[in-house]
């Protein structure tokens, strides 16, 4: 399960970086400094746009289907969507890419917390699916899609965040790529790509949010 993940980015530098435009509710609501982001917030994602834009907007994190009396749907697993009822429709035509510049996941044994961030430091994106009155009051909402941990994250879990490279930011958000080549982006990251961040348990209060909680704590690891 990915649970929480920083995206302390304004919305200007995640125009730059993802090639998006932001609509104007993204413009004038987002403050940045978000290193907690939780289920039920409004958080940026990246959709596509006329002509093969993108789009920045605001949207809810957490499906509240009809079927479901209790709780949220905040993540998918990747490699059963296709052949989920809930979920098929939006992997074949309402995928998202979601700002982040770490997620978070906790170690089974010790509720150990780590950051799994880029080694380059920069943002990256954790591919989605959005519903255009997913949430709880019906109003849009996107969860995330997981996949098998790869050798850095499972040291602390057995899931990890679905990563979708930048080289394929344009296919992912197409609804006309094919679905055995969506598929085939349902994968985990290389390990090269992400370094494990010990930090502080302070993130696992949703209250909490601020840098210090992507600060790296000694003797943790």
């Amino acid at each position: 399960m990915c649970g929480r993940f920083a995206n302390p980015m304004m919305a200007r530098n995640m125009e730059e970086y993802f090639q998006a435009l932001a609509n104007l509710a993204m413009a004038n609501s987002w403050k940045a400094d978000r290193y907690n982001a939780a289920p039920t917030q409004e958080l940026p994602v990246v959709l596509p746009g006329p002509a093969g834009s993108r789009t920045l907007d605001l949207m809810r994190w957490g499906w509240k289907p009809s079927w479901m009396k209790a709780g949220l749907l905040v993540n998918a697993r990747g490699e059963e969507a296709a052949t989920k009822p809930t979920f098929a429709s939006a992997l074949r035509l309402r995928r998202c890419l979601v700002p982040v510049t770490a997620f978070y996941e906790w170690r089974e044994a010790d509720r150990q917390p780590f950051a799994y961030q880029r080694p380059d430091g920069n943002p990256y994106a954790i591919g989605g699916l959005w519903d255009p009155a997913g949430a709880a009051d019906g109003s849009p909402a996107f969860l995330l899609l997981t996949v098998g941990a790869n050798s850095v994250v499972a040291p602390a879990h057995h899931r990890m965040a679905l990563i979708v490279p930048s080289l394929k930011w344009k296919a992912w958000l197409d609804p006309a790529t094919p679905a055995l080549e969506v598929q085939s982006m349902i994968e985990p990251s290389p390990a090269d790509e992400l370094v494990a961040v010990p930090v502080s348990k302070l993130v696992s209060n949703v209250r909490n949010d601020g840098p210090e909680l992507l600060v790296p704590v000694e003797g943790a690891a």
